[in-house]
Order: structure tokens, then sequence, then C-alpha cells
């Protein structure tokens, strides 16, 4: 009779060693799946971040590129005029003049 007492609180208190077991691996997971919930946040929260840098930086290549397509085509202006007034520097002298100022042959 106390074998079987002993065997019963024995069998007791090994289920309920394993109950306790049990949930403390079900808090642990609870808690991993908790702790990875949050880092899933933060990776979006950054993910976020970036794409809004990625767009600032968008808009600000877009309007480099802009200014740079400005700077090119004022320099190619500027290059035309001093190429045509280099061109009207090395004319001849009386190409220069008009027909009335040119000297007459003959």
């Amino acid at each position: 009779m106390v074998l079987a007492f002993f065997a019963c609180l024995t069998g007791q208190n090994f289920s309920r060693m394993e109950r306790d077991h049990s949930e403390a691996e079900r808090a642990q997971h609870i808690k991993q799946i908790h702790d990875q919930q949050e880092h899933i946040q933060e990776k979006d929260r950054q993910l976020i971040e970036l794409q809004e840098q990625v767009g600032s930086l968008f808009i600000y290549i877009i309007i480099c590129s802009f200014t740079i397509f400005l700077v090119d085509l004022a320099y190619n202006e500027l290059m035309v005029i001093l190429y045509f007034r280099i061109g009207l520097l090395r004319r001849p002298l009386c190409l220069k003049m008009s027909s009335s100022e040119r000297p007459k042959h003959g």
C-alpha cells in the first residue's frame, strides 16, 4: 500500500514536472516568436527608411542631371558664339569691311 502510494505520488510529480517543462518550453517559444516579430518590425522600419532615402536620392539625381544638361547646353552655346566671333576675327580685312569701304583695284 505504501509503495502504491509512493508510486502514485511519483507519477503525479513526474507528470507535473513534464507539464511545468512543457509550459516553460511554450513560454520560451512564445518569447522567441515575440522577439522575431519585433525583429521583423524593425527590419520593416529600416526598409521604409531606405525606400524614403532612395526616393530622395532619385530626385537629387534627376536635379543634378538636369543641372548638368543646362550647364552643357550653356557651354555649347558659348562655344558657338566664340567660334563665330573667332571666325569673324580671322576673316580677311576686305571681307570685314562694307562694300563701300573696300579698296578699289584698278
